[in-house]
């Protein structure tokens, strides 16, 4: 995940930015019966990298945990911060095989997710609906692994196709609609 406009802020905002960050990925977790402890958080500075394991939440839970959860954290902090402070956020879902190596991860899958949410259509699609404060991208091994057999709540008629090409990366993706989140906001989710 990454958050929109990052470098636009003041060390002081930014940092109480990444603050509010993590406490909204901790009540996404703790609300979903998920173990902080069980996932590995890596900080990017601007976003954070959340790798979770396929016994910690199954492939076809994932979108639906976390999507349901940032929605809602991120429109409960935006009725308590100014502009300057809100956060908004660009997501990517991947799914694949990682290893551990030293003291982080490496494999396909967190460049593909990296790629993704750096991606111009991602970026665009945020940066055009003022009232979102997400906008979530999936990989297209991620459809074609999960969310196209129907799995959760966002089936496959609520992403659309998207062409990412950037840095040696040229794929398709599946972003998720725009409104999803925006309907969201008037339903309770928790």
């Amino acid at each position: 995940m990454d958050i929109e406009g990052s470098a636009r802020r003041d060390d002081l905002a930014f940092r109480r930015m990444r603050d509010d960050l993590y406490e909204i990925l901790d009540r996404v977790t703790l609300g979903d019966g998920i173990s902080a402890t069980a996932l590995s958080c890596q900080d990017c500075g601007d976003g954070m990298r959340v790798i979770v394991p396929l016994d910690v939440v199954p492939p076809a839970s994932i979108v639906d945990a976390f999507v349901a959860g940032l929605t809602a954290g991120l429109r409960e902090h935006r009725r308590y911060v100014d502009a300057h402070a809100r956060i908004r956020l660009r997501v990517s879902f991947d799914i694949g095989l990682i290893e551990s190596h030293r003291h982080n991860w490496t494999g396909e899958p967190l460049i593909r997710a990296a790629r993704l949410v750096d991606a111009l259509p991602v970026r665009d699609a945020l940066a055009t609906a003022r009232d979102l404060d997400l906008v979530v991208v999936v990989s297209d091994e991620m459809f074609r692994t999960v969310v196209r057999h129907g799995f959760g709540m966002y089936g496959p008629t609520r992403f659309r196709e998207i062409q990412v090409q950037i840095k040696e990366f040229n794929s398709p993706a599946w972003l998720l609609e725009s409104d999803i989140a925006a309907r969201c906001s008037s339903c309770p989710c928790r």
